[in-house]
């Protein structure tokens, strides 16, 4: 029995080399096989989702302008179904829109207005159709984005770091044919060194790179760039406002807005409602002005907390008072040493009222 069981194994072992001896001989013709079927595959997916999705023939150019029609995300729009999606226009040159800045709220699709853009590139350059009515694309050297926010932990990095290492990698390396998106860059750090930033990056885009870029931000300075560099063009996402909610259009339209109703969309998100309140009315005191009649920091005012009532019109009164005698003093009779000691006087009243 043992015999004939080794005799078993060596007998499979000579098979199976065997096999493989005759498999390796036909290599070549099996791999040009897979190879030829993988392409089949391939192109038999593009062929049937551009039927099923009612996908349009790109016409691919040796200019810089990319224009798109209707376009759809391929991906949500076979989610949500072909009537259901909002389809948007995009138009980007080189010579009259360059720069796209795009603001709007959350959750309204400006990032997904910049991944459709390049899903709709890469499938037009590699020989698909594409989700659209009509597609003119200038070839694109290289796709370029700093989309989502991520830490890297294992070097050391912040998500803030992570975010400024790629955006100088865009920097140094994209050119006039390029694509850059660009997704709120800059919100990593505080909203003045931000703003600095994301202003700093697309000035040199437009004047040095000068690659076509859809730049997506909730910081609404920026859209004061379009004064003074001409390829700058501002677009928002559109939504409705009723009853201090909104309704998300989806809808790209020209224009840039000055609200990112995040109040709004952390009460969707289900934020309590108090706690939503509150946020209004700190709002409502920081466009009103930064500190309330006493110094206090508006963010702390309350119409709630009234304990200091007392304190508040106690400290009218003497600002007040101190306001009454700086307009009946006659500034043009007062000799400087005069001017200083009166200075003084008023710094020390306002130092004991405190």
């Amino acid at each position: 029995v043992l015999s004939s069981d080794e005799r078993r194994k060596t007998l499979e072992y000579e098979i199976f080399i065997q096999t493989l001896e005759d498999i390796s001989k036909e290599l070549p013709r099996i791999e040009r096989t897979a190879k030829g079927v993988s392409m089949l595959d391939a192109l038999i997916s593009l062929a049937l989702v551009s039927l099923e999705e009612n996908y349009t023939r790109p016409e691919l150019t040796d200019d810089n302008t990319i224009e798109l029609v209707d376009a759809r995300h391929p991906v949500l729009s076979k989610i949500k179904g072909y009537n259901k999606y909002v389809p948007n226009d995009i138009t980007l040159d080189t010579e009259d829109t360059q720069i796209m800045i795009v603001t709007g709220p959350n959750m309204a699709g400006k990032s997904t207005l910049m991944r459709m853009t390049a899903h709709i590139v890469i499938l037009a350059q590699m020989g698909s159709f594409v989700p659209a009515s009509k597609a003119r694309i200038g070839i694109v050297d290289r796709v370029f984005t700093r989309v989502g926010a991520s830490d890297f932990l294992s070097r050391g990095l912040s998500t803030f770091m992570v975010e400024m290492v790629e955006v100088g990698t865009i920097l140094k390396k994209a050119t006039r044919r390029s694509l850059i998106l660009l997704d709120e860059v800059g919100r990593g750090t505080s909203t003045f060194d931000g703003i600095s930033i994301a202003w700093a990056i697309a000035e040199d885009i437009h004047d040095r790179i000068r690659a076509r870029t859809i730049f997506a931000t909730h910081y609404h300075e920026l859209t004061d760039l379009s004064l003074t560099k001409p390829r700058i063009k501002n677009f928002s996402v559109s939504v409705h406002e009723f009853n201090k909610e909104i309704i998300f259009l989806y809808k790209l339209v020209p224009g840039g807005t000055s609200l990112s109703y995040g109040i709004q969309v952390a009460g969707l998100a289900g934020i309590p409602e108090e706690v939503i309140n509150r946020a209004y009315e700190i709002l409502k005191n920081l466009m009103e002005a930064e500190f309330d009649d006493i110094g206090r920091p508006r963010l702390s005012k309350s119409e709630k907390r009234k304990d200091t009532s007392q304190l508040s019109l106690f400290h009218t009164n003497t600002r007040n008072e101190i306001l009454d005698e700086i307009d009946a003093i006659d500034i043009n009779s007062l000799t400087p040493l005069e001017a200083l000691n009166f200075l003084s006087k008023l710094k020390d009243r306002l130092k004991q009222k405190r």
